[in-house]
């Protein structure tokens, strides 16, 4: 499996190696929300499992950290730290983690996966805020587990041999 990004080539191995780095991160510091405001799709995917390996609450804030600045989660700051991959000047009084950035030490990235994640573990998510001020929603992992096979089950006919959809709204 390839992931092509920025003109790289991106393996599963890469995905480890770069997710286990970040939970080794996370686990370190002394936080337990985080908001991912990341607009790649490879260091979200990172962020997200190194948060739920890590068990950390993921924020998803449904927001680019420049949007996210002007809501009401910030205002209500329902994270500890943003990880983000860009930096911004405007971000200077929130602890922030610049995920591209972090350099892989890890020997052997599979024993960081050897537990998974709880079931139970919790996704805050806020919606867009489109038709008034953004709600917050709270779904353990199952769920959205389970909203992955339904909806593989109602398209997964639909679509072509190979494809593979992965929704987060």
């Amino acid at each position: 499996i390839r992931y092509l990004r920025k003109g790289c080539s991106y393996t599963l191995s890469d995905l480890k190696k770069h997710t286990a780095a970040l939970r080794q991160r996370l686990e370190s510091l002394p936080y337990e929300n985080y908001a991912l405001c990341l607009d790649d799709t490879f260091e979200f995917t990172c962020a997200l499992l190194a948060c739920l390996y890590a068990q950390k609450k993921p924020v998803l804030p449904g927001h680019r950290i420049k949007s996210l600045l002007r809501t009401e989660v910030l205002q209500k700051r329902s994270y500890d730290c943003l990880l983000i991959d860009e930096e911004s000047s405007e971000l200077q009084d929130v602890p922030c983690l610049n995920v591209p950035t972090l350099e892989s030490t890890v020997e052997s990235p599979d024993s960081c996966f050897v537990k998974a994640p709880s079931s139970d573990s919790p996704i805050i998510m806020y919606t867009s805020g489109s038709t008034g001020e953004s709600k917050r929603i709270v779904r353990p992992l199952y769920c959205m587990e389970r909203e992955a096979v339904l909806l593989q089950e109602h398209f997964g006919t639909r679509l072509h041999a190979g494809l593979q959809v992965a929704g987060t709204v």
